[in-house]
């Protein structure tokens, strides 16, 4: 049994919970973000707006960061089961636990760094005519080149209008 929503689901929130399946994000990258989408976000505000009526459907939770910023610490948005389930179907394999849970406060400045350049690439591919295609989240796959095992922060495919398509991985915390 499908189970129902306390409001609409369209397809630009389809594409914000796609975002945020990504990496936790806060409704100002979001918005950034948008500018990539089919119908985009106008203002910050109406971003936070829909983003409240995602997490009164259970979509969507959002925490605080515990780092510095202009006023109160921002809060950043992560998916909750019925959202992941929304976009990859109710029998689709959940990730780890932690995927759902707050993130420690430790690495807080990483995660909010690495959302920072995820956008920035999103919003640059699609000026350039590109696409990002193919998107791993944070250990979500694992590289190994002897005797080293590396799960990066991200890794995706970028596409050209021209069809070429380069493959690239993000780790930005690893020496």
């Amino acid at each position: 049994m499908t189970k129902l929503f306390n409001t609409k689901i369209g397809e630009r929130d389809i594409e914000l919970l796609t975002a945020i399946d990504r990496c936790p994000l806060t409704p100002a990258q979001l918005c950034k973000l948008s500018e990539t989408f089919v119908s985009p976000f106008n203002d910050e505000a109406n971003m936070r707006r829909r983003l409240r009526k995602l997490a009164s459907a259970q979509l969507v939770q959002c925490f605080p960061y515990v780092i510095g910023g202009d006023g109160r610490s921002p809060r950043y948005y992560k998916l909750t089961r019925d959202g992941y389930r929304l976009l990859y179907g109710k029998n689709a394999s959940l990730p780890k636990r932690r995927y759902f849970q707050a993130i420690s406060p430790g690495h807080h400045h990483h995660t909010y760094s690495m959302a920072e350049t995820i956008v920035h690439l999103c919003i640059k591919a699609r000026e350039n005519n590109c696409e990002v295609i193919q998107f791993a989240r944070e250990n979500s796959i694992k590289l190994r080149a002897e005797p080293f095992t590396l799960y990066p922060d991200s890794a995706f495919v970028i596409r050209r209008s021209d069809g070429r398509c380069f493959s690239f991985v993000l780790e930005y915390d690893n020496g």
